[in-house]
């Protein structure tokens, strides 16, 4: 059996768009870390609401991250500082099939 797993970091799209992240453009790694990019910016309680019907709360060792699944497998963790959202990360783990909550992880990292 094939097990893939990669880690995607998260931006808010507004910000990426603002900052000419593109679909076919790339910022090299100076420009990225430049960017603050979820600067006054959160994630809907909505768009948390959807990630839990899938990815269950799952457990963290600190009140500022936030994590929807299991780190172990696939998961989706936000760190926050203050209230403020720092940093988004989504690490989905794909086998030989596809299952709703790798399908769900995929879908909300690349509408995030």
């Amino acid at each position: 059996m094939a097990v893939w797993q990669f880690q995607a970091t998260l931006v808010p799209f507004a910000t990426a768009v603002d900052h000419g992240l593109l679909p076919g453009h790339r910022l090299s790694h100076a420009q990225r870390e430049e960017i603050a990019w979820w600067s006054g910016k959160t994630v809907a309680v909505e768009k948390l609401q959807q990630l839990s019907k899938v990815l269950p709360a799952g457990k963290s060792w600190t009140e500022e991250l936030e994590v929807f699944g299991d780190l172990e497998t696939t998961c989706v963790t936000i760190f926050s500082d203050r209230g403020a959202v720092v940093e988004g990360k989504c690490s989905p783990r794909f086998e030989n099939s596809i299952g709703r909550s790798r399908q769900s992880s995929a879908g909300f990292c690349a509408r995030t």
